[in-house]
């Protein structure tokens, strides 16, 4: 490993220290950080260098912790080695004994098999929770066939898919107005499987993260969450509050934009007729449905 690094084994053989104990081996460390210095502090594991009964109280365990904010204040990097409980536990609390260990942390890291714990597979799933936001969500490394190291693999980015949900890009795409979840739901195909709110809702967070789509209010009464694609905002009612010119602006943009998509739906019958070729005969329902221009949505309709 070189000459870079010590190890301090077992310093406390036969029985847990005292807390006096433990805290002169924390200041030892310490005296040999301003002496020699060190960048890293590895306590492995916390649970057999504690005094007795230090991990599942809350206030002892946070007398013995304090000491260590000394090194990490006077540069040194302090990384604690724990055990997890046993169960399963909330994210961010997997530690076991008392929950103030999570709460002392700067950063918290848990690993964790990316299958099961019978499974053949080497990889494993760090998952951090920091005070930093540079901290790396995630991070998968794999243990090597020979067990003497960890790597990480390498991991094919997946293309961006454009339209995650057809039915959300859809309903979005022809709307006058941003909507809200009931709105979406209530527009939702009738021959499509309609989601359940709750599933809809973690779909459109998960959007508007990636911003496939944009988002607006606090989720609270009177202050729906209300959705909308980037490129059709120019298109949706600017809300009653608007002003008569914005409203008026909007209504422009929506009668010329009805009236791009009118021409594209024509122009195959304008070419053809500029070509000579002869129409074939419209049959009996074609006939009695004709191609109109839209006019632009009023008020009323753009508000619900």
């Amino acid at each position: 490993m070189g000459q870079h690094i010590e190890f301090v084994c077992r310093p406390f053989r036969g029985a847990r220290p005292t807390e006096a104990q433990w805290l002169e081996f924390i200041a030892r460390l310490s005296a040999v950080h301003r002496q020699e210095g060190f960048d890293l502090l590895v306590l492995d594991t916390l649970a057999t260098l504690l005094p007795g009964y230090a991990e599942s109280s809350a206030p002892k365990l946070i007398d013995c912790l304090l000491p260590l904010q000394d090194l990490a204040q006077g540069g040194a990097a302090v990384w604690v080695l724990h055990h997890p409980a046993k169960g399963k536990r909330a994210d961010g609390q997997g530690a076991r004994g008392s929950g103030a260990l999570a709460g002392f942390a700067d950063i918290i890291m848990e690993m964790a098999c990316v299958r099961r714990a019978r499974s053949l597979d080497r990889r494993r799933r760090i998952s951090a929770y920091s005070r930093y936001a540079e901290t790396p969500r995630q991070l998968i490394i794999e243990w090597s066939a020979d067990g003497a190291e960890y790597f990480i693999p390498k991991i094919e980015k997946a293309k961006p898919v454009e339209k995650p949900w057809p039915e959300v890009d859809d309903i979005l795409a022809s709307a006058s107005e941003k909507l809200d979840q009931r709105s979406i739901l209530e527009r939702w195909p009738a021959d499509r499987s309609r989601p359940n709110r709750s599933t809809l809702w973690r779909w459109l967070q998960r959007a508007v993260a990636r911003g496939h789509i944009r988002s607006s209010g606090t989720g609270q009464r009177g202050d729906n969450f209300l959705y909308w694609l980037p490129n059709r905002e120019p298109l949706l009612f600017p809300g009653p509050g608007a002003s008569q010119e914005d409203k008026q602006a909007w209504k422009d943009r929506w009668t010329a934009e009805s009236r791009r998509l009118f021409e594209q739906m024509a122009a195959p019958r304008i070419s053809a007729s500029e070509r000579g070729l002869a129409d074939p005969a419209p049959s009996e329902d074609a006939s009695r449905s004709k191609l109109t221009e839209p006019d632009a949505p009023s008020e009323d309709a753009a508000n619900g």
